[in-house]
């Protein structure tokens, strides 16, 4: 199940982003994750996972 964005107000609300390690319901999970911009993030049973983001400047390049 998806939360469709329009139909939640988070304009008087301070959300927290999504970090690694939290531990959070199946809502508040998809709650945060619908206002963060995250690109990939889990919850896998109650602690959430986020996928570190890729730094290295020639990864997938030939050598």
């Amino acid at each position: 199940m998806v939360l469709d964005k329009e139909r939640i107000d988070f304009s008087n609300t301070s959300i927290a982003p999504l970090e690694s390690g939290d531990r959070l319901s199946r809502y508040e999970f998809e709650r945060r994750y619908a206002a963060a911009n995250i690109k990939k993030a889990e919850l896998i049973e109650g602690i959430v996972y986020v996928a570190s983001s890729v730094r290295f400047r020639s990864h997938a390049v030939p050598l």
